[in-house]
């Protein structure tokens, strides 16, 4: 089989912390899933870093962007993103998100910042180093979307 690689972007449609992060960044873009072949890799408030089966997050509107990769950079992503499995959620990162601290805490995730972590691990996208915090919004344009 070929590999797929692919970020899903999403509008989980939450009260509250999804319309807050919208506005943040500017986007409807408020979520975000590394999809592997195995499932959805994302980082989640409570449940922090899992590997999901696809439609275990109902959404309000999405978008996937398919990512060209080599087997390697495909199983590279893959094994970074199962490494992180268990891993918590980074609150501190999402409250922290305009004092713009360091993106890629390996100890602790949100959603973009994981998948971004992935991607950039992997050479399948590159992250600027001047970056700070990743919005799922900066990873969509880091991935070659437009909005629509």
């Amino acid at each position: 089989m070929t590999p797929s690689i692919a970020v899903r972007f999403a509008d989980l449609g939450w009260p509250i912390i999804s319309p807050l992060i919208s506005w943040h960044s500017g986007s409807w873009i408020n979520h975000c899933d590394l999809v592997l072949n195995a499932g959805l890799v994302s980082a989640m408030p409570v449940s922090g870093v899992r590997l999901r089966p696809p439609a275990t997050l109902p959404v309000k509107r999405e978008l996937t962007i398919a990512l060209p990769c080599t087997p390697e950079q495909h199983s590279h992503a893959a094994a970074f993103a199962a490494a992180q499995i268990g891993k918590p959620y980074d609150y501190f990162g999402t409250l922290a998100f305009p004092f713009r601290p360091p993106w890629n805490d390996k100890g602790r995730w949100f959603c973009s910042e994981l998948t971004a972590a992935c991607l950039h691990e992997a050479g399948i996208i590159t992250v600027p180093k001047k970056a700070s915090r990743i919005s799922p919004a900066y990873l969509f344009q880091l991935c070659g979307g437009i909005e629509r």
